[in-house]
């Protein structure tokens, strides 16, 4: 049992916060008192931390990456039980916040994306890379099982984005001209007899 020295109530250790710097580890006053405190003290606490945060940042920053690195396992299991503990609260909240906030994660979302293209571009590359076998076996299944859907979503696509859709290929053909050719001529020559044997039939065909 403790004395909390402002209500002067005798109460369970277990109703006061720890304090490492006082003989038996706990804090003088009682949970609800210090509640109580910061309750009716709140803006002046909140003015207060946030002058200590920016006269202190780089102390803080030092302070918090060396105890994320020593307790690496210890924060890595607790925030895991807290996102199954608040799957649910945590779904719904992000729903909210990304309805709310919409434009700008879109335009922070297309600013980092131009100041790091390189790095997201080798570090797909390089997941590509690593997963190559995984990934392909997983777009295949999917195809399978949704053949009718993505053959419904290239449609509406294209019938929404034609125009688009042509200036493309006509402004990719016009650039890779001697790419094209060489590709036709290459598959021309892989399949000759093939191609020879298609016309001769769509020849007589078109006599007859």
């Amino acid at each position: 049992m403790k004395r909390c020295s402002k209500c002067g109530i005798e109460k369970d250790e277990s109703e006061f916060y720890k304090k490492k710097s006082h003989k038996d580890g706990l804090n003088s006053q009682c949970k609800q008192c210090v509640r109580e405190y910061d309750e009716q003290n709140k803006e002046r606490i909140k003015k207060y931390q946030k002058e200590y945060r920016k006269e202190n940042a780089a102390g803080i920053k030092e302070y918090q990456l060396k105890y994320r690195i020593q307790n690496k396992g210890k924060l890595s299991n607790y925030f895991k039980e807290y996102r199954e503990l608040e799957k649910i609260h945590i779904s719904t909240a992000r729903q909210a916040y990304n309805m709310q906030n919409k434009d700008n994660i879109s335009l922070r979302k297309a600013m980092y994306y131009e100041q790091n293209k390189e790095l997201l571009s080798k570090k797909k590359k390089d997941y590509y890379l690593k997963n190559r076998e995984r990934i392909l076996k997983y777009q295949k299944e999917y195809r399978e099982q949704n053949k009718e859907t993505i053959s419904l979503q290239k449609k509406e696509y294209c019938a929404q984005n034609a125009e688009r859709i042509s200036q493309h290929y006509k402004e990719y053909r016009e650039q890779n001209k001697d790419i094209i050719a060489k590709r036709k001529k290459n598959y021309y020559d892989k399949n000759k007899e093939h191609i020879l044997a298609n016309r001769k039939i769509k020849g007589v065909k078109s006599c007859q």
